[in-house]
């Protein structure tokens, strides 16, 4: 065996090691160890720590969740190691609101599969057609992707998200989030058009 052969062997045994130990800890009682496994296993991109972070997603712990979801997001967007879908489209499906595994499936190249179960969670909520640049609702933190109108530079100019018109900008559209039912205002402080 070559030396380079010797050496390579010797750094996966190593992350091997720390994977398996990143495992253990995801699977520990205390919630603050789990939830610092799901942020340190993005490190370590494999089959053992990509099901380990996937069998996460269904952790009690909210935090636990969320890491594990931000550390998927994270290998899909650096490309370093091909992620099941299906897994996190059941788990979105699950909570739609979950703003790191849609972002991750859609790095994963899946946004058509995420629209259909945005739109299939939020029934009650009215459906808008056309896209804008991504925000969030500022009352429930459901991501807002389609508005009734959208200026024709209102990606290019500053805009923020509001639940009312207390600091009323000099332009402005509102909406009804589908998540909460609830008005949101989209503001622009210089023209959008």
């Amino acid at each position: 065996m070559g030396f380079l052969s010797r050496m390579f062997g010797k750094r996966e045994e190593g992350v091997d090691k720390a994977v398996h130990e990143l495992v253990e800890m995801i699977r520990s009682d205390n919630e603050a160890v789990r939830a610092k496994a799901a942020v340190d296993l993005y490190r370590h991109p494999c089959d053992t720590a990509i099901n380990a972070l996937i069998d996460a997603l269904s952790d009690d712990s909210k935090q636990v969740r969320e890491n594990a979801a931000e550390s998927l997001r994270v290998i899909a967007e650096r490309g370093q190691y091909m992620i099941p879908a299906e897994p996190l489209l059941e788990a979105v499906r699950k909570e739609p609101g979950w703003w790191s595994l849609k972002e991750c499936l859609r790095r994963l190249g899946f946004e058509n599969q995420v629209e259909e179960i945005l739109s299939k969670s939020y029934t009650a909520g009215p459906k808008y057609k056309v896209r804008c640049m991504a925000f969030r609702c500022p009352h429930c933190g459901v991501e807002i992707t389609r508005v009734p109108s959208w200026p024709a530079h209102g990606k290019e100019v500053a805009f923020y998200a509001q639940e009312d018109l207390y600091r009323a900008g000099a332009y402005h559209i509102e909406l009804i989030c589908r998540g909460c039912g609830k008005t949101v205002y989209v503001v622009w402080d210089d023209d959008p058009q």
